[in-house]
């Protein structure tokens, strides 16, 4: 298993490569290997949506946030927060920007469910796990643009997408400010999250790599 964002070389015994990137995949697939996308998958039955009173508050997954700045985008989020005032990290290695850690995997689900916008800023991360959790969860998504981000989701239909500081800050607002915004965004979230992350899906693409070898 390998975590880059730069290519690198291989054994030659390799015959078959996986990625979490259909992008990255087209780009630097390698010649003469079976290449194949699979993004990472949840299981919605532990994913679930709840129905319990949201906080009006952001939320960001992000461990060691500052110090994994250019994959994570932790100045993007600074100057969001710095706006709005309403953003929150959970993460461990974040002391000095005052985030707390969930202690349990229902402790998790249940601030997934209590916050009332995800904000993903990350720039090199192709499918960041804390994101998919959030929209299996039904969180309404503002994301910064990146990979393959609008194969899923679409601008201002479903989430807020763009690389545009003001216009991620415009959409975290309009969310805050719509109920029905809301929970139009977070029930479209569910739905896209169960359509291409399933966990069924997930090991039905590595069962077939494994049978094939």
């Amino acid at each position: 298993v390998m975590q880059t964002v730069e290519p690198f070389n291989i054994p030659g015994y390799v015959k078959h490569v996986v990625w979490n990137s259909s992008s990255v995949m087209k780009e630097h697939a390698f010649s003469g290997k079976n290449n194949f996308y699979i993004p990472h998958g949840y299981d919605p039955d532990e994913f679930v949506k709840l129905d319990i009173k949201k906080n009006n508050q952001v939320l960001s997954i992000a461990n060691l946030f500052k110090k994994r700045s250019k994959i994570m985008g932790y100045p993007m989020w600074r100057d969001i927060n710095k706006e709005i005032e309403c953003c929150e990290v959970v993460g461990h290695g974040n002391k000095k920007i005052g985030s707390s850690r969930a202690k349990t995997f229902d402790e998790l689900i249940n601030m997934y469910n209590t916050y009332s916008v995800y904000l993903s800023t990350t720039v090199n991360s192709a499918m960041p796990r804390g994101r998919a959790e959030a929209v299996m969860c039904g969180m309404p998504l503002v994301t910064t643009d990146n990979y393959e981000i609008k194969s899923y989701f679409k601008n201002k239909k479903n989430a807020i997408i763009s690389n545009n500081k003001d216009e991620l800050i415009s959409g975290i607002k309009m969310l805050l400010g719509s109920e029905q915004m809301r929970e139009d965004y977070s029930n479209m979230s569910r739905e896209i999250a169960v359509k291409y992350f399933h966990i069924n899906d997930f090991t039905h693409r590595w069962q077939s790599i494994f049978g094939s070898l």
